[in-house]
């Protein structure tokens, strides 16, 4: 197993919140993008495939609640040789990205299996969200991966690493608010927020999974 950075037990504790990350998804689909860029702010430093899992712990700042958060980000292989050893990841998550290429046609169908892990170990309290990550060929229309998410329960985002980090345009986010919007929705879960639903707005996106506006974006 390898890890983008080591954590330190020995370190100051850390006043704040934190919380752990899982992003998972297929092979190729843009994950380390997303953490990379994320992480930090600039594109992948590297090309190749991970192996087994990788940390990236990432220090951040909850406006709204005038919170310090520390996110320990893990970037989950999507190889199957893998698919025994990343369980414990599950478990233990307080949040879930599932990242699907909407480039390519079939890639709802491959998010079934990813689906089926996510319901039998991740807890109750786990905010999920199913991210579309597209180069601008998207071959899945976006009614359809809302209506997907929404009838799974998951949050829906769509993002390039790319792209401005703090884009928010509908759907479409970078990947800055991606993740605050999913910290924002944690904290909620988790009794952490004291902010009403409704007027999280500036750190929310996506589609709650309550919502009745099915196959619509949070801001349309």
């Amino acid at each position: 197993m390898n890890t983008g950075q080591s954590v330190d037990s020995k370190e100051e504790r850390f006043k704040g919140k934190e919380y752990s990350v899982i992003v998972i998804g297929p092979p190729h689909v843009g994950k380390s993008s997303v953490i990379q860029k994320y992480v930090y702010h600039s594109l992948p430093r590297r090309k190749f495939p991970t192996q087994g899992v990788e940390l990236y712990p990432k220090l951040d700042y909850h406006e709204p609640t005038n919170t310090n958060i520390k996110l320990y980000i893990w970037d989950i292989s999507g190889h199957d040789k893998y698919r025994e050893i990343v369980i414990p990841y599950f478990r233990k998550s307080h949040a879930c990205i599932l990242v699907c290429n909407i480039d390519v046609p079939n890639c709802m169908e491959e998010m079934e299996p990813w689906l089926e892990k996510v319901k039998k170990y991740c807890g109750p309290r786990c905010v999920c969200a199913l991210v579309g990550y597209s180069k601008g060929n998207r071959q899945v229309e976006q009614t359809e991966a809302i209506n997907w998410a929404i009838d799974r329960g998951f949050l829906y985002f769509e993002t390039n690493a790319e792209w401005d980090s703090y884009l928010k345009r509908g759907c479409e986010v970078g990947v800055n608010i991606l993740f605050l919007k999913l910290v924002d929705e944690v904290m909620q879960k988790h009794g952490k927020s004291k902010l009403k639903r409704q007027n999280s707005i500036s750190l929310r996106g996506g589609i709650p999974a309550t919502s009745s506006r099915i196959g619509k974006c949070y801001f349309c």
